[in-house]
C-alpha cells in the first residue's frame, strides 16, 4: 500500500465493544482502536446502553487510528451497529438510552399488540414474528411507563444513526433498522400505515430512510472538532452489523447462505422475491442496497454462550489465545462431547425456535466431563441450530448450496468443521473474517464509487481463503445427535415456561420487599 493511498474509517458499534478501524481500499484493516460497551441489565428484562458513552468512546478511538495519517487520505466514514433504538427530542437530542435487541422488558406490550392485530397478519406485513424484543413493543412500553419522555420525542433512531447525527447533523436511518422496528412493510418496502394506525404511532415519528450505501451527510465542523475526522468527507448510511457482515461474506452469490458469527449468529440468503414461512420461523428483510430481499434468521446467544462460559468459568484463560486454547480442549473432547448436549438459549431462543422463555441447558453431565466437553457441547449446539435454520430455508424452496462464514467464530477451524459436518454443506471462510468491519468497508467503497457493484466488491474484499468439506461419517452422527437434541428441547418446553413464570413472581417479590424497606 502506498503511503498516499486513500483510506476509510469504519465504526463498528457492537453489543460488547466500540471499535474504530482504519481500512485500505482492499478492505484490509490498517489500524484498530476499541473500547468496551457497558450494557445495563435490569431484573425487568431491560438491556440498554448510554448513547453518550458510545459517542465518547468513538471520540477516543478515532483519533487513535488517525494518528500519523495525513487527513487528505481519509476518503469517507462508514458505520454499522448492533440493533438498538433510542428516542430524540424536538431538538434532535437523545432522551432515552439505546434499548438493545436483547431487551425484553415489554411482554405486556407485545401481548397488547397481539390483541389488536392478528400475528399472522403482522408477519405477512413485517416479515417477522411478534416478540417482546421488537422495538415497537418497547416503544409502547416507553409510552406507558415513561409518558413524559414519550411526549417529548420527535423520532427514533438506531445506534449508528445517532452517531451519524452527531458527525453530520443529519437525521435518518436505513431499511434494515426500519424492518426490525416492526413498523415497516417489508414486502412493499415502505412504512406500514396499517401498523402505525393499530399502534397509535404518528407518521411524523419515523425517520427518513436511505439505502445503506447512500451518503447520509458530511462531517460537520462540530463532528471534525470532536473526532479529528476531516470536515466535509462523506458519511455512509450503513446498516445493522449482521446485515453488513452478510454483504461482506458474499450474499450476492446465488445459493450461498451467509453465517455471521458473534454474540448471536445470523444466517441469511439473498432472494429475488419476498419469501415468508408458514410457521413464521424466518425473518424477511429488505436487501440493504438492492431491490431484492434477504431471508433467514437471527439466533439467540450462540457465540455469546461461549464467551459467557469462558468469562465465568475459565479464569485462567486470559488474553488473545484463550479461545484457541479452549478450541484445542474442545477438539480433544471428540464428536458428541462424550454424551454432553448443550442448549445455548441463555437469553431466550430466537430463530427458528422463537421461545423467549428458553434458557441454557447442559444435559447429561457426569464426572468425566470437563471444560473441553462443555465448550464442545456449545460449539455443536450452535452448529445444529444453524442446521435447523438451513432445513427451514430448504423447506421453503430456497436452494442452500453452501455456507460462507464470517465473524469472530469463523477463525476456529474446529467450529467451521463442526458446522460443515452438522449441516452436510461446504463451509467457506473468506480471507478477512472480521465480517462487520469488512462489510462497512465494502459499503463505503460502493458508496463513493470504488467498486462497480456488490459482487465485485465482495470478490475484491473477501476472497475465499479455505473451504471445510463435510465428513459423511460425522454427518450421520450429527443426524442422531440432532434427534436427541430435539427430543430434549420438546421435553423441557413446558418446564421452561413454568420457570419463566416462577422467575417473574420472584422478581415481583423482590421488588415488593425493596418497597417495604
Amino acid at each position: 500500500m502506498n503511503s498516499r493511498d486513500p483510506l476509510t474509517v469504519a465504526l463498528d458499534i457492537g453489543t460488547g465493544s466500540v471499535r474504530a478501524h482504519l481500512m485500505d481500499c482492499s478492505g484490509g484493516i490498517v489500524k484498530t482502536a476499541g473500547r468496551p460497551v457497558q450494557v445495563l441489565v435490569g431484573a425487568d428484562g431491560r438491556a440498554e446502553v448510554d448513547p453518550e458513552k458510545i459517542w465518547k468512546s468513538v471520540c477516543q478511538c478515532v483519533p487513535e487510528i488517525l494518528a500519523g495519517t495525513l487527513p487528505s487520505r481519509i476518503a469517507a466514514v462508514g458505520l454499522a451497529s448492533a440493533l438498538g433504538y433510542l428516542l430524540l427530542d424536538g431538538k434532535g437530542h437523545p432522551i432515552t438510552p439505546a434499548l438493545l435487541w436483547m431487551d425484553r422488558r415489554a411482554p405486556a406490550e407485545a401481548a397488547y399488540l397481539a390483541s389488536r392485530i392478528d400475528e399472522n397478519r403482522l408477519y405477512q406485513i413485517t416479515g417477522r414474528r411478534l416478540d417482546p424484543e421488537i422495538f415497537l413493543a418497547k416503544l409502547l412500553w416507553i409510552r406507558r411507563n415513561e409518558p413524559e419522555k414519550f411526549s417529548k420525542a420527535s423520532c427514533f433512531l438506531g445506534i449508528k444513526d445517532d452517531l451519524i447525527r452527531r458527525l453530520t447533523g443529519t437525521i435518518g436511518s436505513d431499511p434494515t433498522h426500519a424492518s426490525y422496528s416492526m413498523l415497516y412493510d417489508v414486502v412493499r418496502r415502505k412504512w406500514s400505515e396499517e401498523i402505525l394506525k393499530v399502534a397509535g404511532i404518528s407518521r411524523t415519528f419515523l425517520p427518513e430512510l436511505r439505502r445503506a450505501d447512500e451518503i447520509a451527510g458530511r462531517i460537520s465542523h462540530e463532528g471534525a472538532e470532536a473526532t479529528g475526522l476531516p470536515q466535509g468527507i462523506p458519511v455512509l448510511t450503513g446498516a445493522s452489523d449482521g446485515t453488513v457482515a452478510s454483504l461482506a461474506a458474499g450474499i450476492a452469490e446465488g445459493g450461498t447462505a451467509v453465517n455471521v458469527t458473534g454474540t448471536s449468529d445470523v444466517l441469511m440468503i439473498a432472494a429475488d422475491r419476498p419469501l415468508l414461512d408458514s410457521g413464521r420461523r424466518t425473518l424477511l428483510n429488505p436487501h440493504p442496497i438492492s431491490e431484492g430481499w434477504m431471508v433467514g434468521g437471527v439466533m439467540g446467544t450462540t457465540g455469546g454462550a461461549l464467551k459467557w462460559f469462558v468469562e465465568k468459568f475459565c479464569p485462567d484463560l486470559t488474553g488473545p489465545d484463550r479461545y484457541r486454547i479452549l478450541d484445542q480442549e474442545a477438539g480433544r473432547a471428540g464428536t458428541g462431547a462424550h454424551g454432553l448436549i448443550g442448549l445455548t438459549g441463555l437469553s431466550g431462543e430466537r430463530a427458528p425456535l422463537w421461545n423467549p422463555a428458553a434458557r441454557g441447558v447442559l444435559f447429561g453431565l457426569d464426572l468425566r466431563h470437563g471444560r473441553g466437553e462443555v465448550a464442545r457441547a456449545i460449539l455443536e449446539s450452535v452448529a445444529l441450530m444453524i442446521r435447523e435454520m438451513v432445513e427451514v430455508l430448504q423447506g421453503m424452496g430456497v436452494g442452500v448450496k453452501r455456507l460462507q462464514v464470517v465473524g469472530g467464530g469463523a477463525v476456529s477451524n474446529l467450529w467451521n468443521q463442526i458446522r460443515a459436518d452438522a449441516t452436510g454443506l461446504s463451509v467457506a471462510r473468506p480471507e478477512l473474517t472480521e465480517g462487520t468491519a469488512t462489510g462497512i468497508a465494502l459499503l463505503t467503497g460502493l458508496g463513493i464509487g470504488w467498486y462497480a457493484d456488490l459482487a465485485e466488491a465482495a470478490r475484491r474484499i473477501a476472497p475465499v481463503e479455505r473451504v471445510f468439506e463435510p465428513n459423511p461419517l460425522n454427518r450421520a452422527f450429527y443426524d442422531h445427535l440432532l434427534g436427541l437434541r430435539r427430543n430434549l428441547y420438546e421435553g423441557i418446553r413446558g418446564p421452561f415456561q413454568s420457570l419463566d413464570e416462577f422467575r417473574i413472581r420472584t422478581q415481583e417479590r423482590e421488588m415488593e420487599n425493596r418497597d417495604l424497606k
